[in-house]
């Protein structure tokens, strides 16, 4: 048995008091033998950094809202390219880059699509509309056109055969 004073001086220290959880937007009552673990790392309304990018909330806010727009959210290649590194805010960019995208010929009769990583070889060997030039003046033709190129090398001013 307590007397007075010895219950008020209890009370302030019993674990087993009722007290209310102090995240802003909680207010969950238990007992403050648990408070302390509930506060820092169970309750939903605790402050906390995105793991990402740092941005500081909630935890229900971070879990709920920010992890579907955060740009630090780790992303992979729509094409699946393999590029490390990629997030939400540099995916769209590594389009740009990629050399599994699809891009359209730089010739400009050419209607060809393929990957990036093929276009070099293409322009280079393959393309139909790749220039082609005479061997003695800057005069040139696409591919296709050769005939245009043979016509001119027969009168070609700086050839020595002319």
């Amino acid at each position: 048995v307590m007397d007075l004073s010895e219950l008020k001086n209890h009370l302030t220290s019993c674990q087993f008091e009722k007290v209310i959880c102090k995240n802003r937007g909680c207010g969950r009552k238990m007992i403050s033998k648990i408070i302390s673990d509930h506060e820092t790392s169970q309750c939903c309304y605790r402050i906390v950094s995105c793991k990402y990018c740092q941005f500081r909330a909630t935890f229900r806010e971070i879990e709920d809202e920010h992890m579907k727009v955060c740009l630090e959210y780790p992303n992979v290649c729509s094409k699946n390219c393999g590029a490390p590194g990629l997030t939400r805010g540099t995916s769209k960019s590594h389009l740009r880059e990629c050399p599994l995208e699809v891009v359209q010929c730089t010739n400009e009769e050419c209607t060809i699509k393929l990957q990036r990583h093929a276009l070099p070889n293409h322009l280079a060997d393959d393309c139909p509309y790749r220039p082609i030039h005479c061997k003695y003046c800057d005069f040139q033709v696409a591919y296709v056109k050769n005939i245009y190129l043979e016509a001119h090398m027969k009168v070609c001013p700086k050839s020595p055969y002319v």
